[in-house]
């Protein structure tokens, strides 16, 4: 273990957890009604007035009319700047000065209208700065693509030089980052004051990344060891990363770096350096994402502790829910790590569950679930704890040449202290885990997935090797797709099998026009409320996921597919669910 210096402070509860388990929902941004809009233009002018019909050039020409248009007023002011369509070669940072104005601040949002792109190949900003870097709060960033950023994608925190601005609710969505020198999408600040180094910084509050798309994050064209995230939340508490595209970046795909309250749903991720990384987190839910890798030797969902301060102190991974995720060919599908910390600081993991998850197919001789932690005398060494350790419901298979021993489950001891674990499907014995009385060996099971689609391991008459019926849990009431889960016996894994005939009556009647669709898909049918819906490309993928909401029966899903085809609309909500196909053109 390495280990880190140690200070003796009477800080023994600098990061206890607040009592918490994961949670379902979490508070989202709170936006507040834009009171001046400036936009800009690559064929405008910074002499213009930067109104919709003469916008300035540059965002320090929408900068200064916002200034102006604030000179004499007090308070938060909130703002937007549009971006027409067309091609950008400066990052759009809001310096200090003008956003900590004496009695006021001005906290800007950012939207592109059309195509908008941002090319940072000559752009002249920090490594700690984003080509969009914004200092306020209740913005919203949208509709952005970003191409060779210097240092990171969007940026929001600043501690420098003795000002601090620490965010909260911030929306990022429909932004696509690639080919960035550092993370694609970093929210938060370092726990700790740079001013103080025995201070702490307060978490960010309600952070949103949506619709995102973010590849060859840090160090593209950088010779560094790996660092740095694809979408990363630092010291945040109630933040969400859902229906976002991440894929083949340098450093982890989405990060949480001591965090608390975090949902990471229904997201596509693959051959990232860990595709799911939580490093110190507390009430963490991961559950219908998509995880797989195509050429890259990495974890589908790792599990880990490492110390952001030499103070004594217990850093956790408490509460964390990982439900009802499809994971293939990684090396290891969910890993715990000991991590790195000092011997007099003490890392505890505890309240992890790991149910209804599909993981076939290991590479680089790991295993689908494995421990990682030194023993002392038979024991975790005394400054490691589990407890309260949960794997049921699991379908799990791998090849015994692409795993440690050929043990599906690993762990430094044998039982691993803390476990429990039920109802699990394996295609050969796992090692320590597995029960005699509930488990199931079939090796029937493919033991690799040369497909990396959500369909094709779907249990049914088409797949009965997937067909293991466990007793059902009323928190899980849906499977990755959103189809209602079976009462009281559910298939294991992260899909129900195949609906029957009796269960067809659970459907109600829904009408989607127009079709084909190019924009938008209107939905009539449901009983007024919300309603959870998936997009499934033919191929199986999940395209696109959401929530909506009916209003005298009617609801508007956007489209933000990128190819034209058939998809699957599914959804589910509280009068029933429903599976319709239709044709999405991109034009």
């Amino acid at each position: 273990m390495k280990i880190l210096p140690v200070l003796l402070l009477p800080l023994f509860c600098l990061t206890t957890p607040v009592c918490a388990q994961a949670p379902v929902t979490v508070p989202l941004p709170v936006l507040f009604p834009v009171q001046q809009t400036v936009y800009m233009s690559p064929a405008g002018s910074d002499t213009a007035t930067g109104d919709s019909l003469n916008p300035v050039a540059t965002f320090t020409g929408a900068m200064n009319r916002l200034a102006a248009w604030s000179a004499g007023q007090q308070g938060e002011l909130y703002t937007e700047v549009v971006l027409f369509s067309g091609y950008y070669t400066s990052p759009l940072v809001q310096p200090w000065g003008q956003f900590q104005l004496p009695g006021r601040q001005l906290n800007v949002s950012v939207r592109g209208k059309g195509t908008v792109m941002l090319d940072g190949v000559n752009a002249t900003i920090s490594s700690g700065q984003g080509m969009v870097h914004l200092l306020g709060s209740h913005i919203r960033v949208a509709n952005l693509n970003i191409l060779y950023s210097p240092g990171n994608g969007v940026r929001f925190g600043y501690d420098a030089n003795g000002n601090v601005s620490n965010p909260h609710d911030v929306l990022v969505e429909d932004v696509t980052v690639r080919q960035t020198a550092g993370h694609g999408i970093l929210l938060g600040i370092n726990p700790i004051k740079n001013s103080d180094p025995f201070s702490l910084h307060p978490p960010g509050e309600r952070y949103a990344v949506r619709n995102c798309t973010v590849s060859e994050a840090v160090n593209f064209n950088q010779p560094q060891p790996q660092w740095g995230s694809a979408v990363k939340f630092h010291n945040v508490r109630y933040g969400l990363a859902e229906n976002c595209h991440i894929h083949d970046n340098s450093g982890e795909g989405i990060d949480v770096d001591l965090g608390e309250q975090i949902i990471i749903r229904a997201n596509t991720l693959h051959d990232n350096y860990a595709n799911i990384y939580i490093d110190k987190g507390v009430g963490i839910r991961i559950e219908g994402n998509h995880i797989h890798n195509d050429y890259r030797k990495v974890p589908g969902i790792l599990l880990g502790i490492e110390a952001f301060t030499g103070l004594l102190t217990d850093h956790y991974i408490k509460d964390v829910a990982i439900q009802n995720n499809i994971i293939l060919n990684t090396t290891t599908g969910i890993s715990l790590w000991q991590g790195i910390y000092s011997f007099l600081q003490k890392g505890i993991f505890s309240g992890i569950d790991i149910r209804h998850n599909t993981i076939i197919g290991q590479r680089g001789q790991k295993a689908a679930i494995g421990f990682s932690y030194e023993t002392f005398l038979g024991n975790p060494v005394p400054n490691v704890v589990f407890s309260d350790l949960r794997i049921y419901g699991n379908i799990l298979s791998a090849h015994p040449d692409s795993l440690n021993n050929g043990r599906l489950l690993t762990s430094p001891l044998n039982p691993q202290p803390g476990l429990q674990a039920s109802y699990n499907m394996w295609n050969l014995p796992p090692g320590p885990g597995f029960n005699q009385s509930t488990d199931q060996s079939n090796p029937q099971l493919p033991d690799r997935a040369p497909a990396t689609d959500t369909l094709s391991f779907r249990p049914g008459q088409a797949n009965p090797a997937f067909l293991f019926a466990v007793p059902a849990s009323a928190d899980i009431p849906d499977d990755l797709l959103g189809m209602a889960r079976n009462i009281p016996h559910t298939n294991a894994g992260a899909l129900e099998a195949a609906a029957s005939s009796s269960s067809d009556e659970r459907e109600v009647s829904v009408r989607i026009y127009p079709n084909p669709a190019t924009s938008q898909l209107r939905v009539s049918g449901l009983p007024d409320g919300p309603a959870f819906y998936k997009i499934v490309s033919a191929d199986g993928k999940i395209a696109q996921s959401g929530t909506t909401c009916y209003y005298e029966n009617e609801s508007n899903i956007p489209l933000i597919l990128e190819q034209s085809g058939i998809y699957l609309l599914i959804l589910h909500s509280s009068g029933g669910y429903k599976t319709v196909c239709f044709q999405f053109i991109n034009n």
